[in-house]
């Protein structure tokens, strides 16, 4: 298949291609031909019609300078190749490499907020903000409770429990006792304001060429929600050191968004407690094992719960390095 690919995108034959580990949602290669290098991507995760969409904003960003690589166009003049039920995209090879955010120093750190508030900037420029919203809806406390009591009582009904089982039992009945302490700290699911954002900004969505961001990848996710959701969660994520928040860079990360793209504190703070909650209260990826029989996201669950735990009494700390 990846022969037709390159074929159809006019990319000349294939000298050597290799599978690319990273990303959970879709399947990517690797791929050099006689006209360069080049990144194949095989869209699982959405339709042919929302990869079009996106690829028109990207490619508008592109025209702004911003550090993001455009999908490139077949000889139909399309950038999505549909083949029977297989979609497929192909943009240039962006230089560089991942990095963690514990390999950032901290000018670094604020590097990376501030092309995070440029591209919210720009996004904001590009699209009014009128849509369905992506926002995770707030989850009342009792509802929260009654679903996670659900899983509880399932993982304690196995005959043969593995080991993620037991963490994961023990965890939510951590997580019961949290919300039975904390039922009243629930937001109360009034939704800020709107606007179009990456939707899944993390390390592993971001290459670094040196100490330049080269490109911000993978937006299938692009998608109308709050800005300050984006912002917190983007930090939690990249900013984890095994459980723990590392807050000095998480400082100068935000530090570095609010140079660009202007959020009060009040805005940075409900983000954040609405992050803290949607953790406590979810269900996310317990659903996809318990329900699905996919085990492919196990290990986020057990890197999550790690950190809840360890955020959950810290958190006006942390409400301090994210306000600072």
């Amino acid at each position: 298949m990846l022969e037709e690919v390159c074929a159809e995108f006019e990319l000349g034959g294939i000298v050597e291609f290799s599978p690319v580990p990273e990303g959970l949602m879709n399947r990517n290669w690797r791929v050099v031909t006689q006209a360069g290098e080049f990144a194949v991507k095989q869209l699982l995760d959405v339709d042919a019609g929302r990869a079009r969409e996106q690829h028109a904003v990207v490619r508008s960003l592109a025209a702004r300078g911003l550090p993001v690589a455009s999908a490139r166009h077949g000889g139909d003049g399309q950038t999505v190749l549909t083949r029977g039920t297989a979609t497929f995209t192909v943009q240039p090879w962006a230089p560089g490499r991942h990095r963690s955010g514990a390999q950032l120093d901290l000018a670094e750190c604020r590097r990376l907020g501030e092309v995070l508030g440029d591209l919210h900037g720009a996004l904001a420029e590009l699209s009014t903000p009128v849509g369905p919203s992506s926002a995770h809806p707030v989850r009342p406390a009792e509802e929260a409770r009654t679903l996670l009591a659900g899983y509880a009582d399932l993982i304690a009904s196995l005959h043969r429990p593995d080991d993620f089982d037991v963490v994961a039992l023990a965890h939510l009945r951590w997580r019961l006792r949290i919300l039975d302490e904390s039922g009243h700290l629930c937001p109360d699911g009034a939704e800020p304001e709107l606007g179009w954002t990456h939707g899944d900004f993390h390390h592993f969505n971001v290459l670094w060429d040196g100490s330049e961001i080269s490109a911000v990848l993978d937006w299938d996710r692009l998608g109308l929600r709050p800005v300050a959701d984006e912002l917190a969660r983007a930090a939690v994520l990249i900013f984890g050191d095994g459980p723990a928040l590392d807050l000095p860079r998480i400082t100068a990360f935000v530090a570095g968004y609010r140079s660009m793209r202007p959020l009060t504190g009040e805005q940075v703070a409900d983000a954040l407690h609405r992050l803290w909650w949607h953790w406590l209260a979810g269900d996310w990826p317990l659903n996809t094992r318990y329900h699905h029989a996919d085990t492919s996201c196990d290990h986020l669950f057990l890197v999550n719960s790690a950190r809840l735990q360890w955020w959950t009494p810290r958190r006006e700390q942390v409400l301090a390095a994210f306000t600072a």
